[in-house]
């Protein structure tokens, strides 16, 4: 049971509080704690204590919220006006009695008795107090409990941190990097609510244990909104949604400057009803991409609702809209805890979904590119083909030819079997071609193609365009007899061809010239040697008055 008094002035002093007058303007506590939010009133609380338990046992009054700038306790059974103690996070770690993460306050060790102590409260932070009575032994032991739990929470958070960092570290993604810096904000800030910053980070430097709280928020506040971006890409699907977290990103900004230059109670205002902005709307903006059919969003929402409740409920307690309890107390780290589970799973899931995604990818790249070699296999197929082939007649080049007799040569050799060449040259195609122009002498040399082909038919045989109007015709496997026999029906066949006359006096039908070699094993040496035997039985039937088949 204690008594509270609101002093709005901030004057009064522990001879007023006591007077007759203004004794009966405290008031009974109703509740466990009181909560006056951001208020530059001063608090007084009066305490009747009474000693229960074993003399010599140490006595402890405590203040649970670690954030109280300037406690002074006074002795109500003296009238001494200096106050026998002074506390708060204004003042470094090591002056405090009772090194404890919050305010504790010794009592006289005597044995049973009443004792009235007065607490002048005031802070920049939000004023709520709750006060409690109890043993040294029993905060002992209440504290190993707490710490336990909160070394659990702490360390869940931390160890998803550095696993997520090493993600980072493997995948350069930035997400988990933004999830890694919420986190650690996360962490830090949890960590100076409960007062376990201040003991174990920077007990010397209550400035910076004061300044951190605001700019750890709104960093927590910017990583969060950043990490949505990149996670969520709402600009894929909603360009609504994507302004609005571009938005909470640019607040922020603007919160983490304000935290750095602005003092601290109109700095932790704005932060925390900028957290508390972000929270709501983060949760409404994954509820929408999820409806959009972002199914990561799913795992996202999760997380916002519990680390949103969380968050909502730690701030309105700030603002003394609700009453600080343990509930509203420690929401705060139960939703970060909840929402970096969430979080930490929505990551594993998308990085799910995207592996699905790219092995369909992969399959569709793997076909694409089977079908696109087997088209480049075919080009070249075509290339080779033209590479080897003479454009006008369709007939084997010149260079295929080369290659080819350099081929059957070595392999006649090895073999032992004769191997017999004809050249065919088309009488008077000069002359031809002046009468008639080029057009019909490019249809006569492919007419002359045919017949040849339509008699050295064999699929060993070899029919190419050597020259101008010459034709050569390699034929494996065959003797003179019968090269002979197929030079004759090439030259018959072309002579039944009906294309114009060659000259005005002669009526008959294009004629050509054959002459036609066989080399034996023993004899065959080089091609270009059966070839130079092929060109002078030519020569022969030419000189001999052309029409003709002429063997070397």
């Amino acid at each position: 049971m204690y008594y509270y008094l609101e002093d709005s002035s901030g004057e009064m002093t522990i001879a007023d509080v006591r007077s007759p007058e203004l004794a009966g303007q405290f008031q009974l506590a109703r509740r466990d704690s009181i909560n006056l939010g951001f208020t530059d009133s001063v608090l007084w609380l009066r305490i009747d204590v009474r000693r229960l338990g074993q003399p010599g046992r140490d006595g402890m009054l405590t203040l649970d919220y670690p954030l109280l700038d300037r406690i002074e306790v006074y002795d109500g059974s003296t009238e001494d006006l200096e106050p026998m103690l002074r506390l708060g996070d204004r003042q470094p770690f090591e002056q405090r009695v009772v090194p404890h993460r919050y305010f504790a306050v010794p009592l006289p060790r005597e044995g049973f008795y009443w004792n009235r102590i007065y607490l002048r409260i005031e802070s920049e932070s939000s004023l709520q107090v709750r006060p409690g009575l109890t043993s040294g032994r029993d905060l002992m032991l209440s504290s190993i409990r707490e710490e336990f739990l909160f070394g659990l929470a702490y360390g869940v958070m931390i160890l998803m941190a550095i696993y997520n960092l090493f993600l980072f570290f493997q995948l350069r993604d930035r997400t988990y990097l933004l999830y890694v810096g919420s986190t650690v904000s996360g962490v830090l800030f949890m960590m100076c609510l409960n007062g376990h910053a201040f003991r174990y980070l920077w007990p010397g430097m209550p400035d910076l244990a004061n300044r951190a709280n605001p700019l750890l928020v709104s960093l927590w506040l910017l990583a969060t909104a950043g990490f949505a971006r990149c996670f969520l890409e709402p600009s894929r699907r909603s360009r609504a949604v994507a302004v609005v977290v571009d938005g909470l990103i640019v607040l922020g900004l603007i919160s983490a400057v304000f935290a750095l230059v602005a003092s601290y109670r109109p700095a932790m205002m704005f932060s925390s009803g900028a957290a508390t902005l972000n929270a709501v709307i983060l949760l409404v903006c994954g509820a929408v991409m999820w409806l959009c059919g972002q199914r990561v969003a799913r795992f996202f929402t999760l997380a916002w609702i519990g680390l949103g409740l969380g968050t909502f409920s730690l701030s309105v307690s700030r603002f003394g809209w609700m009453p600080d309890n343990g509930f509203t107390h420690h929401s705060a780290l139960v939703g970060g805890v909840l929402e970096i589970l969430f979080l930490s799973l929505a990551l594993s899931d998308k990085y799910r979904l995207l592996q699905v995604e790219l092995a369909g990818y992969s399959r569709n790249l793997e076909s694409m590119v089977d079908q696109r070699t087997r088209q480049l296999a075919e080009a070249n197929e075509t290339l080779q083909q033209l590479a080897i082939t003479d454009v006008l007649t369709g007939l084997a080049n010149r260079r295929h030819f080369e290659e080819t007799l350099e081929r059957e040569v070595k392999r006649h050799r090895r073999l032992g079997s004769p191997l017999s060449l004809a050249i065919v040259d088309i009488d008077h195609f000069k002359e031809f071609n002046d009468r008639h122009g080029h057009q019909h002498g490019d249809a006569c040399l492919r007419q002359v193609a045919e017949a040849i082909g339509k008699v050295a038919r064999r699929p060993s045989d070899l029919i190419a365009r050597y020259g101008g109007e010459e034709f050569a015709v390699l034929l494996p496997d065959t003797d003179r007899r019968g090269a002979a026999r197929i030079g004759e029906g090439i030259r018959r066949a072309v002579g039944d061809l009906e294309l114009p006359c060659r000259v005005p006096d002669d009526p008959r039908a294009v004629t050509v010239s054959v002459g036609l070699t066989t080399w034996s094993p023993d004899e065959v040496t080089e091609g270009d040697e059966l070839v130079a035997a092929a060109d002078r039985a030519l020569y022969e039937a030419k000189r001999a008055g052309r029409d003709r088949v002429v063997v070397d």
